[in-house]
């Protein structure tokens, strides 16, 4: 006899345990042969259950063991079981129903409700969306209780023809379904639960494509569970998805419906819904996702071509291996994707691709002899991976200007971004050029100096001095979408200085040299076309005041901080370099390097150009060279982010309201210095210390408030310009001149350029919520 071949009893008061005398816990056999006992040990334990005590010498005879085989049977035929029950319903008991469900006997017949008089309940079909055979059947007892017929699978609760109506709900149960089906919602689909019949909803959605698809769910937490769950899904299936629930006093919408809500009231719930946008991510680049999670798109190089991996809530819902730098390629794949899915939205996925195209183009190390000259081979993986953090950051510029004042650079963070995004257009078609303004000891040179440490010396010419011929000369396309950084601009401003300029206002302005010269070849003179490709971009600094006219007009003129404020940020600043530890200039300085040669040749697009130039003030002749640098910055800026900016079809990187946002502050005050007569920060600051009804002259004004005269000078002449001051004798041999104030306000320039409200108001609406946050 074993335990398992014995029937057991469980001791009670009356039948105490044999071993010892409890009445808990323990267990007898049936014919009283044996107990199982967990206080008292024996030889043989029983599991969890106690000792094994033997209290006869009896051995039971082994039963055999029979084993009983159900007969299969072959399942019913649920249409045929479904029609059986319609046909059981008569005109009584639907109207009955139809009262107490206050819906329309019309909408129980279009669900196929039937009337099963064997459980007694009603009887409601579940249908295959493919096949359109029923596969199960819901039964609805009279007081209620809801389960199936044996042998069915659940699928959906559909009506018997759906209309042409491109608004698709889903509800959850078939009274729900038709309680909205009688309030005119005929696409209405009931699920079989809060989370059941999802992949019958998605076979749907691919057969019907709907253009919008509203999921109504009941008021309580597995309602809400469930219908995220489904959303999440079928924005795969459809660029509008929403998820709506009735009023809170109401448990389901078939309540709601039942205290009078109408069509108009579900469709104002549904205007007012957000629709579940399908975000797409590419390996941690932050695309702001949404409540409805983020599609993830992966792609690993393997060979000439990429795995590219799609997933969705860490699944991978299609994979597929192309060539993502080749535009047909491209194309094909996005067919089949978006057809087979078609809420991805082609254009964002397409930039995505773009975006690990350009991203591969330039970080991956090339074979062979090429190899010992690709300037990212043997970048150490730390040096890497922070390159990649701050291209993937949304706070970019802030990450630039953070390590620029590491460097030593205090203050001038709006100068610092300008100078960096300079050295970036370096790769556009028309690159920028900026002048930097400012008195001697202010700092400019040691900015510029700061911001080029950042670059790779194979994309920097520094040239302290250019004779006019130095272009010229140089080895042939060596100055091709290079930053040229150039030194301390000569105050010498006559037509001598003009033509020794000459050569490089050419190239900023068409991008290339070419010049007829006369070479001596063996004994004989020949005239040879010396010819240098462009475009650059290029930067130098100056104390002038006023530059010549031409040069200006092809640079951006910049002006550093010289207010008591920023000063004070410098003192404070190298007195901290003293006490404190130094950082590892060096580590930002090879980053930055790793960042910048990661940057892609790709062409930059402004789509919304046609809205800015709608919008620019045109009353200066001078815009028509503005205007192209704005669009400069803006592009340097779209190129800087194009890891978070989309790809257009013809593979260009596309500006966005972001870099609108920064070019516009960054380069307002400068458009309003030159085209407007703005004034700087510390113009303004002299302004106010200035005598309000008195005379003065440049030497004693700039003696009473302390300040050296170059400035005094420079601020007047700004002055003069932007109609706030005015000459009231002008200055003969040793007479100085002498200046008034004339009580005109300057101009801020504000206007100049459009603002963001006006070309992006959604744009605006979402900065303006983010800084009240």
């Amino acid at each position: 006899m074993t335990p398992t071949e014995t029937k057991w009893l469980r001791v009670n008061r009356e039948l105490t345990c044999p071993v010892c005398g409890k009445s808990d816990w323990c267990l007898v056999a049936a014919d009283g042969s044996a107990a199982i006992c967990p206080r008292t040990e024996s030889q043989k334990r029983c599991g969890d259950a106690g000792y094994l005590h033997r209290l006869t010498d009896t051995q039971r005879r082994r039963e055999p063991r029979r084993v009983v085989l159900p007969i299969r049977t072959a399942p019913p035929d649920l249409t045929a079981l479904a029609t059986q029950f319609q046909h059981a319903a008569t005109m009584e008991r639907l109207t009955a129903f139809a009262e107490e469900l206050r819906v329309t006997v019309a909408c129980l017949n279009a669900y196929g409700a039937g009337w099963a008089a064997s459980y007694p309940a009603w009887t409601f079909p579940m249908t295959n969306p493919t096949t359109r055979k029923v596969t199960g059947i819901r039964l609805r007892r009279l007081d209620g209780i809801k389960f199936s017929v044996k042998s069915g699978r659940e699928s959906l609760f559909l009506p018997n023809s759906l209309s042409t109506d491109d608004v698709m709900l889903i509800t959850e149960g078939t009274t729900d379904a038709i309680a909205a089906h009688s309030i005119g919602f005929l696409n209405t689909v009931g699920r079989p639960s809060c989370t059941g019949g999802t992949a019958h909803i998605v076979a749907l959605m691919r057969a019907r494509k709907p253009g919008r698809v509203v999921i109504v769910r009941d008021n309580d937490e597995p309602g809400v569970r469930g219908a995220e769950a489904l959303a999440r899904v079928l924005v795969l299936y459809c660029r509008d998805v929403r998820v709506i629930s009735p009023p809170e006093a109401n448990k389901d919408v078939r309540d709601w419906i039942g205290t009078g809500a109408t069509r108009e009231d579900v469709e104002q719930l549904i205007s007012a819904a957000a629709p579940r946008r399908l975000e797409i991510s590419t390996g941690g680049i932050d695309v702001n996702a949404t409540d409805s999670g983020a599609l993830e798109v992966t792609a690993d190089r393997e060979g000439k071509k990429h795995k590219v991996t799609i997933k969705l809530d860490g699944n991978a819902v299609f994979v597929d291996k192309l060539d993502l730098s080749s535009a047909s390629a491209r194309e094909k794949f996005l067919d089949v994707i978006t057809s087979k899915y078609p809420g991805i939205d082609r254009d964002t996925l397409d930039s995505r691709l773009m975006a690990f195209a350009a991203t591969d183009a330039t970080d991956a190390p090339t074979q062979g002899a090429e190899r010992a000259s690709d300037p990212l081979a043997g970048t150490p993986q730390d040096i890497s991976d922070e390159a990649n953090a701050i291209l993937n950051s949304p706070e970019l510029i802030g990450r630039v200007c953070d390590d620029v004042a590491a460097l030593g650079v205090a203050g001038e963070r709006e100068l610092v971004a300008t100078v960096y995004l300079i050295g970036v257009s370096r790769l556009l078609p028309r690159p920028l050029a900026g002048i930097i303004r400012g008195s001697s000891s202010s700092g400019k040179s040691y900015t510029v100096e700061k911001v080029a440490s950042l670059f790779p010396p194979e994309e920097i010419i520094h040239a302290t001095q250019m004779t006019p011929q130095a272009l010229f000369h140089m080895k042939p396309g060596s100055l091709q979408h290079k930053w040229v950084v150039a030194g301390e601009r000569s105050r010498l401003e006559d037509d001598e200085r003009a033509e020794a300029t000459r050569a490089l206002r050419e190239m900023l302005a068409s991008g290339r040299l070419s010049k007829l010269m006369p070479l001596k070849i063996g004994n004989e003179i020949e005239t040879q076309a010396i010819e240098q490709e462009g475009p650059i971009a290029f930067t130098e600094t100056t104390t002038l005041t006023n530059i010549f006219e031409e040069d200006a007009n092809r640079c951006l003129l910049l002006q550093t901080d010289e207010t008591p404020a920023q000063t004070k940020r410098i003192i404070c600043a190298l007195a901290e370099r003293q006490v404190g530890e130094s950082e590892d200039t060096n580590s930002i300085i090879r980053v930055h390097h790793t960042l910048q040669r990661r940057l892609p040749r790709f062409a930059v697009r402004v789509p919304w150009s046609d809205r800015l130039a709608a919008e620019f003030n045109c009353e200066r002749v001078e815009v028509r060279r503005a205007f192209p640098q704005l669009l400069a910055l803006v592009q340097a800026s779209a190129l800087l982010h194009y890891r978070q900016r989309g790809i257009g079809k013809d593979s260009a990187i596309l500006a966005d309201a972001r870099d609108y946002h920064l070019a516009r502050r960054l380069i307002v005050k400068p458009f309003a210095q030159s085209l407007g007569g703005g004034l700087t920060e510390s113009a303004l600051a002299f302004l106010k210390k200035l005598p309000p009804h008195d005379e003065f002259t440049s030497k004693g004004i700039a003696k009473q408030l302390k300040v050296s005269k170059s400035s005094a000078a420079s601020w007047l002449s700004d002055l003069h310009d932007a109609g706030a001051v005015a000459i009231t004798e002008q200055g003969r041999g040793r007479l100085a001149t002498k200046w008034k104030l004339t009580g005109k306000s300057p101009d801020s320039g504000e206007d100049l350029l459009p603002s963001v409200e006006n070309l992006f108001s959604e744009f605006a609406k979402r900065m303006d919520a983010t800084q009240k946050r």
